[in-house]
């Protein structure tokens, strides 16, 4: 009997552009070292708020507004990201993990409305909110996070973890051994296998 591959796709870095959404709070703040920056940056390291000069209370001013009801909604998608994950859908049961963030009450409830916007209901009913991503069980992983990827190929094995390309990614050990990370961000070449793998009815094996 045919199967269909289950992918676990992240969604902030991945499918929605978290740093935007970070630098526009910062913006909304009146804080002078947002503005300025333009629609395309992106940290070379983790933290945003340190990539941006922020203070401490500044960051932490960021992290409040963020946290604030209806706020969550306006984080905007990546170009193309909407359309290629329904793609993937075409041939994959996909479900989306997600940290929460817990100082918000209302974080998970606009995730679920943007879910509803973007896509619909049903495909909002796939977000799981957790913690620790390693302990969900799928055939591929996508994530751009090293540590959630390796986290995750640690307890699965055979799961094929992804490294989802950015600036802040690009230089992590283990890319080629512990996972794949591809040159750029293409939900075409995750369609394709999804397809692929689809067709002959067993997980997928994307390493190439």
């Amino acid at each position: 009997m045919k199967i269909k591959p289950i992918v676990l796709i992240d969604i902030d870095g991945v499918i929605t552009n978290f740093t935007k959404f970070y630098v526009d709070c910062a913006k909304y703040l009146g804080f002078p070292a947002a503005h300025g920056v333009d629609e395309d940056w992106c940290p070379k390291h983790w933290n945003v708020g340190q990539a941006l000069g922020l203070k401490r209370y500044q960051r932490a001013a960021v992290w409040h507004r963020m946290s604030e009801p209806n706020v969550a909604q306006t984080i905007e998608p990546y170009p193309g990201a909407i359309e290629g994950v329904t793609q993937v859908m075409q041939y994959a049961d996909v479900y989306f993990p997600t940290q929460p963030i817990y100082e918000s009450s209302t974080w998970e409830y606009d995730r679920y409305c943007w879910f509803k916007q973007h896509f619909n209901e049903k495909v909002a009913d796939r977000l799981i909110f957790t913690k620790d991503k390693s302990v969900i069980f799928g055939h591929v992983f996508i994530d751009d996070k090293p540590n959630h990827i390796r986290d995750w190929k640690k307890r699965w094995g055979t799961g094929t973890a992804v490294l989802w390309p950015q600036p802040y990614n690009a230089d992590v050990l283990g890319i080629g051994a512990e996972f794949f990370r591809p040159n750029e961000p293409d939900w075409r070449w995750v369609h394709i296998r999804a397809a692929e793998a689809a067709h002959r009815g067993e997980a997928p094996s994307w390493t190439h």
